[in-house]
């Protein structure tokens, strides 16, 4: 079945009438929608997430001592592969 020109000229005209008679509306929903969007992102990232100041401090605590014995582990396992390497590896272009 082929669609007639005229009849897609007539739908095309009845959607500008359409627009036409609400163009306010389609502003105003233009403005909201991404007023919205700013508005649930600043929800989402500024109120919803907690600040560190919000958080318990024993769990800041836990996570500091933590966080040192990690890096204290890192560290003296670098200064034994430096060692380890000192040891075994040779550089044969080295006289």
């Amino acid at each position: 079945m082929r669609i007639k020109k005229s009849d897609f000229k007539n739908k095309l005209a009845s959607l500008k009438e359409f627009f036409a008679s609400h163009k306010t509306l389609f502003f105003v929903l233009l403005i909201i929608i991404p007023l919205a969007y700013i508005g649930a992102i600043f929800y989402f990232y500024a109120w919803y997430v907690k600040t560190p100041e919000e958080l318990p401090t024993k769990t800041i605590s836990i996570d500091s001592v933590l966080y040192q014995k990690t890096m204290d582990d890192l560290n003296q396992r670098e200064i034994n592969f430096a060692q380890e390497e000192a040891k075994t590896y040779s550089d044969p272009f080295y006289r």
